[in-house]
């Protein structure tokens, strides 16, 4: 472990400083070298788990936060000593940085509670029959459902084989960067999957979460099904459901089962780390009962 020791002194000019720094060696480097090793590892694999969702079309703040985190810690690793000396040239700048380190730690903290707990949330019972099966929507590969959206949709056709009476409603619009609204592939799929036309409801409107929610329930009121006395099974992801769960309490279906569908191991975590300010969003905006 390093650690400098800088001299500054005033010269005759006012307002500039001249600045030594001296490295002094400690005894045992091993732990901080293994230490620093960790830390490149972990920041280099953020960075090129950004740079393959980049190249795939996925850019949301689930790519681009751990990106950025692993970019920023690798600038700080490359410039190491720099930094350290452009943070004793000023008596402000070392207090600053330990508030923005700690900071950083609680906030590090947090993510890790928000992703145990949504490793430990239980399923919700979906055994109830439910007049409707809601589909909430997620990303496409061109025309198709991409991965999460596949298994939201797979796990929407066992309960529409297991609830023949009930009503699908695909819920989701069209993002920026995809060729039809999530709504018609989900349809599309579902139709080729063996469900009867006649028993899906399309919801081409929604951008959100909440957006899902709401129209899908203009769409079955209009169909006639009341969610607040009817029930009715929500399908989502299973990172998801949490969030899912609150919302469908503030738009009024108080009958409502959520069911998750597995998440792929490859988009977990940036699926996770999305969710976590999505759900901070949505309780700083007072979107939760």
């Amino acid at each position: 472990m390093e650690v400098y020791i800088v001299a500054c002194w005033r010269v005759h000019k006012p307002g500039v400083r001249a600045i030594m720094a001296l490295p002094f060696h400690t005894r045992n480097r091993m732990p901080a070298r293994i230490l620093r090793l960790l830390i490149l590892l972990a920041a280099s694999c953020l960075l090129l788990n950004g740079v393959v969702f980049f190249a795939l079309g996925k850019l949301n703040v689930g790519t681009i936060g751990p990106f950025l985190l692993g970019l920023v810690v690798l600038l700080l690793l490359q410039f190491r000593e720099r930094w350290l000396l452009w943070l004793d040239a000023r008596r402000w700048r070392r207090p600053a940085w330990r508030l923005v380190l700690l900071l950083f730690t609680v906030w590090l903290l947090s993510l890790l509670v928000f992703f145990v707990t949504l490793a430990r949330h239980p399923q919700p019972d979906a055994t109830r029959a439910p007049a409707a099966i809601i589909v909430l929507g997620s990303g496409l590969d061109g025309r198709e459902p991409g991965p999460m959206l596949r298994l939201r949709l797979d796990a929407a056709l066992v309960y529409a084989g297991q609830f023949p009476q009930a009503k699908l409603v695909v819920s989701g619009g069209q993002g920026w960067s995809e060729e039809i609204s999530e709504a018609q592939a989900m349809q599309e799929y579902l139709q080729r999957h063996g469900v009867d036309p006649e028993r899906i409801l399309a919801e081409d409107r929604s951008t959100s979460t909440e957006e899902n929610l709401g129209y899908s329930k203009r769409v079955l009121q209009a169909a006639g099904i009341d969610v607040a006395r009817q029930n009715s099974l929500i399908v989502t992801s299973d990172f998801h459901t949490l969030r899912a769960e609150g919302l469908a309490r503030r738009h009024g279906y108080s009958a409502a089962a959520v069911a998750g569908a597995q998440t792929p191991l490859p988009i977990r975590y940036n699926a996770w780390f999305r969710e976590y300010f999505a759900s901070l969003s949505s309780w700083v905006l007072g979107e939760y009962d």
